[in-house]
């Protein structure tokens, strides 16, 4: 009979398992849930590119805009980032000219993963690692305010245990929800969200 470590650790190892470990460049300021009565609606535009990995850093010269299925796989996970940060009533996508507006411009792409004969050779004992970078360039607007500009980078080790397909993209958006509660922190700082016009 197998004892019930041995099972757990074998159904951990068959079903795979992935962390994340996310640096952010600035570090990211802390960010509480605001209440719901000062929240203001937001409007964003999110325009993505891949960037080929290489040399620790991301291949400008060879780009490949996200557009149809993956550009709007895009929008929809960072309406859903902005939306987990507990900072507006409602997002929603749209134009500038709206109370208050985000574009954001993301490069971003990743390394092949690494160990993947060994970890194939192994049934994913031995574990793959990915890196990839992931850069938000935000421009924030409001009707009589002068723009801003922000820009945030993550750099991501991805850490994947067990048989899991590691040559498809990451399934979790956690790193694009740190990302984004970092560039609303940076935001409610500089007092975009406490205007009564975006409300």
């Amino acid at each position: 009979m197998v004892s019930p470590r041995i099972a757990l650790g074998l159904l951990i190892v068959l079903s795979g398992c992935t962390t994340y470990e996310l640096t952010m460049i600035p570090p990211a300021p802390a960010l509480q849930p605001r209440p719901p009565a000062t929240r203001p609606d937001l409007t964003i535009a999110v325009q993505s590119t891949y960037a080929p990995y290489g040399d620790e850093d991301l291949q400008l010269g060879d780009l490949y805009p996200r557009n149809g299925r993956l550009g709007r796989m895009e929008q929809n996970r960072y309406q859903e980032a902005f939306a987990a940060t507990q900072q507006f009533r409602s997002v929603a996508v749209g134009d500038a000219g709206n109370p208050l507006h985000c574009r954001l411009v993301i490069l971003s792409g990743r390394e092949p993963p690494t160990n993947r004969l060994l970890a194939g050779l192994t049934f994913g004992l031995v574990p793959t690692y990915r890196r990839e970078i992931l850069r938000l360039d935000a421009t924030v607007s409001a009707p009589g305010r002068v723009p801003a500009s922000y820009a945030i980078e993550g750099r991501i080790l991805s850490r994947t245990q067990g048989p899991g397909d590691t040559t498809q993209p990451r399934f979790s958006n956690v790193p694009e929800q740190q990302l984004t509660a970092a560039l609303v922190a940076r935001m409610a700082a500089d007092g975009w969200l406490d205007r009564e016009e975006a409300r």
